[in-house]
Formats: C-alpha cells, structure tokens, sequence
C-alpha cells in the first residue's frame, strides 16, 4: 500500500512538472519570446521519455513555433536543425541565413547535421562557405561531399583558411605594392582575391601560384575600371623597365 501511494505521489510529482513547463512555455509565446520557448521545447522532447500526452503537447506547441516563427514579421535568432535544412531548399538569401546561423553555432556535435548541409547545398559557393566554416571550428569529424564533379573527403581541422596559403599571402602582398597608389583599385582587388581564395576551397593556392593569381586579379579589375589604353599605360609603370615589380 505504501509502494502504491509513493508512485502515485511520484507521477503526480511529474504531471505537476510537465503542465509547469507547458505553461512556461505558453507564457514565453505569449510574451513573443519565441526562441526561448523553443530551446524549452527542444529540450523537453530529446528527453528519454515523456508520457504519450505531453509528448503530443510538446511537438503541438513545436508546430505552433515554428508557423510562429516563419512569419515575415518575426525576427528570429534561433533555428532548431529541421528549420535550417528547410531553408536550404529556398532562395539563396534563406540559404545564407542557414549558414550565418549555423556558423554561430557549436558544431562539435552537429556532424550529421553538417553531412545533410552538403547533401542538400547544390551551388558550390554555398558549399564552400560550409566548408571555411567547419575549418573555423576546427572538425576532426570527416565529411564528405562532390565540388563540380570532384569528391572529397575531408578533416576540417587539417584544412587551413585561404587567407593562410602561401600563395594567398602572396598575391596578396603584390597587389598592395602594385596598388599603393590607388586605394580603390587595391579595396577591388583585395575583395576578388577573398573570393578567389573561397572557390579554390578545400585547397589553397600554393606559394608558386601568388603571383600569377595576383597578376589575374589585377588585370581583371584593371580591365573594367579602366579603357584599354590606360591598361596598358599602368602595366609599363608597374611591370616593365629598370624599375618594373615583376616579369609580367
């Protein structure tokens, strides 16, 4: 008889607890604190074990959030996994937002997580931007995903950033003498090399290959700033004669 009392005291103990935390719950919601009322969602349903109707109530009120909070009006800073998959199948705005949020995130345990990025990110850009953020982070987890028809199969904390290849520094280095003089072409220039230094992710350019990217750089930006002429003109000052700053 005294077993029976102490578990029925036990499971009222324990519908008290549930129906406390569905009314915190419902409170934040109603205070429009829809990020914590998630985390406290989330947080009831990777329990073990909940009776059958709380845990009805608990993915209830998970779909109420997240209509909630896919309203244009709602600015959101939390997004549970499922959430972020779903905005990889829209535009690429929704796309960058997975990514910035995931970047604000520890990933140490998320490697499934990452795998389904690399299977649903079909531009390589975006695959690339995943890529320098798991190096960020330093993963020792492996993943693996295809770059225009190439597989690879990584360790991320093998990997080093753009920014700290030889050939990064290089080109980079060249570009700032080259454009000592015109800071706007050197701002243009030094933005194309970040962008050349993320499509050649998960490789970086190699201390051979500096000059030859930063010569590209430059004509590339040369030739739309300026006519062909003053094309020319600048590549006699910077490249030839006794004072000339390269071969090319």
């Amino acid at each position: 008889m005294q077993a029976r009392t102490n578990c029925a005291i036990i499971l009222t103990m324990e519908e008290n607890s549930y129906q406390i935390q569905i009314q915190l719950i419902e409170q934040k919601i109603n205070e429009h604190a829809y990020e914590e009322a998630l985390a406290l969602v989330l947080e009831e349903l990777s329990m073990p074990y909940i009776p059958k109707l709380y845990h009805e109530r608990f993915l209830s009120l998970h779909e109420q959030l997240k209509q909630l909070m896919q309203s244009p009006n709602v600015k959101r800073s939390y997004y549970d996994d499922e959430m972020l998959l779903e905005l990889l199948t829209k535009d690429e705005h929704a796309q960058l937002k997975a990514l910035d949020q995931l970047s604000r995130m520890n990933l140490r345990n998320k490697s499934d997580l990452i795998q389904r990025f690399f299977e649903h990110l079909e531009d390589p850009i975006m695959a690339r931007l995943l890529v320098r953020i798991l190096i960020e982070q330093q993963l020792h987890d492996e993943f693996i995903f295809n770059l225009e028809g190439v597989e690879y199969q990584v360790i991320p904390a093998s990997l080093a950033l753009p920014e700290e290849g030889d050939g990064y520094q290089t080109a980079e280095h060249l570009i700032k003498t080259w454009c000592e003089k015109n800071p706007s072409m050197e701002r243009l220039c030094l933005d194309r090399l970040v962008y050349m230094g993320l499509v050649q992710l998960p490789l970086v350019y190699t201390d051979d290959e500096g000059e030859d990217l930063a010569y590209a750089i430059l004509e590339d930006v040369a030739s739309k700033l300026l006519d062909p002429k003053d094309w020319e003109q600048l590549k006699n000052q910077l490249f030839r004669g006794d004072n000339g700053l390269s071969t090319h």
